[in-house]
């Protein structure tokens, strides 16, 4: 997948709005974890290059894990949070990469934004965007790519402190494109785009001035 030249502009502009959204009013830092079930997007399977010829071979890969660690400010409008993302994809065909792997890795650091719709009493359902690094790695080659991916979820509020929320989370990034051997003759690439579902747990240090409302 090519991320459209206009995605991360579109992300970063929204980030950048962020602020005033929540710097005027009662801010509380936070830290969250999630972990969950992440499904790659495999339609175009592997890629291979190897003098100067394509292969494109329709290895699958099956149902992955994926999990963050974030810590972020929680304001009235919007929250803005630091992400380290991190997701694992067993390869169904393993022998097909040449990589010398049966798993396809996939970690970095995302900056997102979230936009809480707070009319829902103890239910707060959100919407959220954010732009990362990523870096895709089997055991014997690597990339680094930029990545977006854009989040929906339902938080429940279990005390002044503790939230839980479900997410549906999509994730893009470049086409990876990893050297398969030494001599820099192969390339083994891959579209990545995955789709994932978390289960995660907030909890907020809550302030003398108490919740933002």
């Amino acid at each position: 997948m090519q991320i459209s030249k206009w995605g991360l502009p579109l992300v970063a502009a929204g980030m950048t709005a962020a602020g005033p959204a929540w710097s005027n009013e009662v801010s509380q830092a936070y830290v969250h974890a999630a972990a969950g079930f992440s499904e790659l997007r495999s339609d175009d399977g592997l890629s291979l290059v190897f003098g100067g010829e394509r292969s494109e071979l329709r290895a699958k890969f099956d149902r992955g894990q994926q999990y963050g660690i974030a810590v972020g400010i929680e304001g009235y409008e919007l929250d803005l949070e630091l992400e380290y993302k991190g997701l694992r994809h067993d390869i169904r065909e393993p022998g097909a990469t040449r990589a010398g792997s049966d798993t396809l890795d996939a970690a970095g650091p995302f900056i997102n934004v979230l936009l809480p719709l707070r009319d829902s009493g103890d239910l707060r359902p959100y919407l959220g965007a954010g732009v990362g690094y990523i870096e895709g790695k089997t055991d014997a080659a690597k990339d680094h790519v930029l990545g977006v991916q854009v989040r929906a979820g339902i938080a429940c509020q279990l005390s002044q402190n503790f939230q839980v929320d479900v997410a549906l989370n999509y994730l893009g990034t470049e086409r990876m494109q990893l050297n398969v051997d030494q001599s820099r003759e192969g390339e083994f690439s891959v579209d990545y785009q995955s789709f994932n579902l978390g289960l995660g747990i907030r909890y907020v240090f809550a302030s003398a001035a108490g919740s933002a409302p």
